[in-house]
């Protein structure tokens, strides 16, 4: 009997050691893995920003564009009140030689 107890002793202090490297191994594992999640999430981050600084570099591209668009409507605007002012005077002075 006192055979018996001493292998059981040795069986499960051989287990203890076994789950005790299971366990370090484990801790391994999830390092590792946590490391992995950080540079995924880094690699994540530098996309989204370069995504942004792209975008940001259209969009401020587009509001130039669209500047310079309107500043050339605005000119046009002007000449255009300036042909209808000039029309309108010759108009007026005709309607008044008819009337005269």
């Amino acid at each position: 009997q006192q055979l018996l107890v001493d292998e059981l002793r040795v069986e499960i202090t051989d287990c203890m050691e076994q789950s005790r490297s299971n366990g370090r191994e484990l801790l391994g594992l999830i390092e590792e893995l946590q490391g992995q999640v950080l540079e995924l999430r880094s690699e994540h981050r530098r996309s989204l920003e370069e995504v942004a600084s792209r975008v940001r570099a259209e969009n401020q591209a587009n509001v130039e564009d669209l500047k310079a668009q309107l500043r050339t409507l605005r000119l046009e605007l002007g000449e255009a009140k300036k042909d209808t002012k000039a029309l309108n005077e010759e108009m007026r002075g005709t309607l008044e030689e008819n009337c005269a």
